[in-house]
């Protein structure tokens, strides 16, 4: 169900229409991004013919980092272990393009182990389409950097926007909405600004 507010909502369902019901949900959103003017990523694949990927790594989650970092010894440990962190079994894949394209592999800002790859995979895989969408829910930096994802924040832009085609301006507000974003959580203040005041702001 579309509510009047944007909200999508479902209700009951079971493991035999799980796919389906998600489907239309995604089908949903897409249109609704679609009217905003909002470039998606492309599709990938279909539920109905492929598994989803559950990232699995075995009952020994360190080890398989390590097998990671001696068969691709080029890409740094404390990045290896991010993304195995972060992705699972899906991390090789990452590892395995890093290794090959070592632009891919650079940080962000040292020594943070957040890279360029990690941007690119959150646009291209994951519909991150903000700038909040990566810092906060697909790097979980907002909630475990410790100054909250601040000093990767205009890099991030800078490749999502190549990525997204996002214009100056727009690049900018994402920048300033996610810095008032993390004042605001911070302050445990009301209602947060918006991105036009949060810009206003920041300069």
């Amino acid at each position: 169900m579309l509510g009047s507010n944007g909200l999508v909502s479902i209700a009951g369902g079971k493991l035999t229409t799980f796919r389906r019901m998600s489907e239309r949900v995604i089908d949903i959103a897409c249109d609704r991004l679609r009217e905003q003017g909002r470039r998606l990523p492309g599709h990938i694949g279909a539920s109905d013919a492929e598994l989803l990927s559950g990232g699995d790594t075995g009952d020994n989650v360190e080890e398989y980092a390590n097998r990671l970092a001696r068969r691709w010894p080029g890409v740094a440990k404390d990045i290896v272990n991010r993304l195995v962190d972060l992705y699972g079994s899906n991390a090789e894949r990452l590892v395995e393009a890093m290794s090959a394209d070592p632009v891919l592999a650079e940080r962000l800002a040292p020594p943070l182990p957040v890279t360029r790859g990690e941007v690119e995979y959150a646009v291209r895989e994951e519909m991150a389409l903000a700038l909040e969408d990566f810092l906060e829910r697909r790097s979980r930096l907002m909630l475990w950097d410790p100054d909250n994802g601040l000093s990767v924040a205009e890099g991030a832009a800078r490749i999502m926007a190549g990525m997204l085609d996002w214009d100056p301006e727009h690049t900018a507000q994402e920048i300033a909405a996610y810095r008032a974003h993390v004042e605001h959580i911070k302050s445990f203040q009301g209602e947060a600004p918006d991105a036009e005041t949060a810009q206003a702001a920041h300069g």
